[in-house]
């Protein structure tokens, strides 16, 4: 291709446009889904990556696809839907046996923790989906993550199960309707403690969440990435729609240089270059 741009996000992962089956689409909560598809052969993404979601046969509207973050992949694709506006809300409907066009893996995952790190996992409503994928695949490789996760109130914490399983897991409702009574930024700095300065923070859900975990986490001077979350119309770094200016003022696109970043070039000024908590 002639046009540099043309090729932006294509390199991270064999992404294919995939005609997927529902195999099931669980109620976890009044507005979370989780949608478990089956793709007509392996959906090979690493944690943190995405895919562009659309129903194939809409009712009577037509859907550009919707970014959504991988929960699990493999044989199956996994993903948990938030039932927010006419695109979610066309996912959430949809039944076993319906088809949906999937374009994926995207994007720039998680990577892997350095070496002798203690993850640390801080997660917010539907943030939970690629820190319960990543605490998965470390679970695999012998490494137990610690999962802190936050929702408003004890019916939104879902699949905490599954978290459970694989990591230590910590939870937090704004209400105090299970586990610590107000955000989950407040239970980062006793676990980073904990951690005893090996610590490295993974985290994604609502951006004042996610940028309170930053300034916390690099204000000791540990390691920290961002999930971040924007709308897009191709997922593929063509429609520089999910352009966003990083600490530096220069665009970073959100499905292709992300959605994961490091915390310091999203957010200016956090950064202290050392300390404690």
């Amino acid at each position: 291709m002639d046009d540099p741009d043309a090729t932006r996000g294509l390199g991270h992962g064999a992404s294919e446009l995939l005609d997927c089956a529902v195999v099931e689409a669980r109620r976890l909560a009044d507005d979370l889904i989780l949608l478990r598809l089956a793709p007509p052969r392996r959906f090979d993404a690493e944690p943190g990556q995405f895919a562009m979601l659309r129903p194939t046969a809409p009712r009577g509207i037509a859907l550009l696809g919707r970014p959504m973050s991988v929960l699990g992949a493999g044989d199956e694709a996994s993903f948990l839907i938030r039932r927010c506006g006419q695109g979610t809300e066309a996912l959430a409907a949809l039944r076993a046996g319906d088809r949906v066009a999937v374009l994926g893996p995207l994007g720039r995952g998680w990577g892997s923790p350095a070496t002798g790190a203690a993850p640390v996992l801080v997660a917010g409503g539907v943030g939970l989906a690629p820190l319960l994928f990543a605490a998965r695949e470390m679970a695999g490789r012998g490494l137990r993550a610690r999962v802190l996760y936050g929702a408003r109130t004890a019916s939104q914490l879902v699949l905490t199960d599954d978290a459970a399983t694989v990591a230590a897991l910590e939870v937090a409702t704004d209400d105090g309707s299970a586990g610590h009574h107000g955000p989950v930024t407040e239970l980062l700095e006793p676990a980073l403690r904990a951690a005893g300065g090996a610590a490295e923070v993974w985290t994604c859900g609502p951006e004042g969440m996610m940028e309170r975990v930053a300034r916390i986490a690099l204000g000791a001077g540990l390691r920290c990435k961002v999930s971040l979350e924007a709308r897009m119309a191709c997922g593929r770094g063509l429609c520089l729609g999910c352009a966003r200016l990083d600490a530096t003022g220069a665009p970073r696109y959100v499905c292709s240089d992300g959605p994961v970043l490091d915390a310091e070039l999203v957010y200016p000024g956090a950064w202290a270059g050392g300390g404690g908590v």
